[in-house]
């Protein structure tokens, strides 16, 4: 399953529409001779308005196909805030005003953001269920990323 991105088990995705999360956001990962269905790839339908700059992104089109991708600048790579779950995610006001149950952090990203009613309904289910910790503002404020980058 390294090949999908937020693939869940058949048992948490009923869990999570029993919760009322939408049957359309999840989509069959099947082995790879595709006669075992492994469980299911998340694939959100609420996109977030876009939030670059507050995680420290920076936009790089191919130059052969032109199609648009972002990664984390060079200067970001050290940041050790969080350990083990990398660097907190930012957003905007603007998003936390959108935010649904289940969210796309980018178009053609793989970055989910489950709200936090969501979450607290599934950690008392999976009590070592693991994510990062979303935060308002941006990673330039973040005072681990200005102690690692002081003058």
């Amino acid at each position: 399953m390294d090949y999908y991105c937020f693939g869940v088990s058949k048992k948490l995705k009923s869990d999570m529409l029993s919760f009322g999360v939408s049957e359309k956001i999840f989509r069959p990962i099947h082995s790879s001779r595709g006669d075992i269905e492994l469980g299911y790839q998340i694939v959100p339908l609420n996109i977030l308005p876009p939030v670059f700059l507050q995680n420290g992104m920076r936009e790089i089109c191919c130059k052969y196909c032109g199609r648009k991708r972002y990664e984390i600048r060079d200067d970001l790579h050290s940041l050790k805030a969080y350990e083990g779950l990398g660097y907190p995610t930012y957003i905007t006001r603007e998003a936390l005003n959108e935010l649904q149950d289940v969210n796309g952090l980018y178009e053609d990203n793989d970055d989910v953001i489950i709200s936090t009613d969501l979450y607290n309904y599934l950690i008392k289910k999976y009590p070592r269920l693991e994510c990062r910790p979303v935060f308002l503002g941006s990673v330039y404020d973040d005072a681990e990323y200005i102690r690692l980058h002081k003058n």
